[in-house]
């Protein structure tokens, strides 16, 4: 019903969900501490970064229909992997005291789920807030197939 087999817009078969278009009044409270890094690699490695707010919903069902490999941080962004196919795989990135949402939705949808989770910083709360540092050398052993 979404899917646009004519759509003539760029489906890379790797995604980075780009969070910098974020107008989340707690944007400040949960990033990825150095994700020009984390983008620098993903971007060596075949990702292309996906602004969502840049595309509409249709384009976002297309993008996320014909990826076969996602990585993002935990945020409402992942709620698009309900339209990936089976087997697509899926790095989410989240602290310790993030939910299990998106995991739950990869294991209904048979996605390859691999979690990168980390002890936030700065702030000591209990939920999803807190900023990630990102382990390149534990990055790089995730996305490699």
């Amino acid at each position: 019903m979404f899917i646009n087999k004519k759509s003539k817009i760029d489906t890379p078969s790797k995604i980075y969900i780009d969070r910098s278009d974020s107008e989340s009044n707690i944007k400040h409270m949960r990033k990825i501490i150095n994700e020009n890094e984390v983008k620098k690699y993903l971007l060596k490695n075949g990702f292309k970064p996906i602004t969502l707010a840049n595309h509409h919903f249709n384009e976002q069902v297309q993008i996320f229909n014909n990826a076969k490999f996602v990585v993002g941080l935990h945020g409402a962004g992942l709620a698009n992997l309900s339209f990936c196919k089976p087997e697509t795989k899926v790095i989410e990135i989240k602290s310790l005291t993030a939910g299990t949402q998106y995991q739950n939705l990869c294991q209904k949808n048979q996605l390859i789920y691999k979690p990168f989770i980390s002890k936030p910083s700065k702030f000591d709360l209990k939920n999803q807030y807190g900023h990630i540092d990102v382990s390149l050398k534990l990055l790089k052993e995730l996305t490699n197939d």
